[in-house]
């Protein structure tokens, strides 16, 4: 059961889109957004504020929808590897086209 989300790029366009998406449907389901508009711009400090909140939330999903060069590749190096340790984790990454 997925019991936390958490989506970058959440206030304006796809992003805004999946999140309306996403509180309709996921009932029970904690959702957080990361945007400039809410104060979490994930070029601030090269990526590592947001990698850092990340890790903290522990997300069993991660839609990652803004951009900022190389920054996406940090994030996911570094949250892919931290969150869920142990053989029976597991994390899913969903990550724009145009991020990757």
């Amino acid at each position: 059961m997925i019991k936390k989300i958490a989506i970058t790029g959440h206030s304006s366009g796809i992003g805004s889109a999946v999140m309306d998406l996403l509180d309709l449907t996921c009932n029970g389901t904690e959702i957080k957004g990361y945007s400039k508009s809410n104060g979490w711009n994930i070029a601030d400090n090269d990526g590592d504020k947001i990698i850092q909140e990340l890790i903290d939330f522990d997300p069993d999903v991660v839609v990652n929808n803004a951009y900022y060069p190389e920054i996406q590749t940090k994030r996911l190096g570094k949250t892919g590897k931290s969150l869920r340790p142990g053989p029976a984790s597991r994390t899913s990454d969903l990550d724009s086209t145009q991020a990757i």
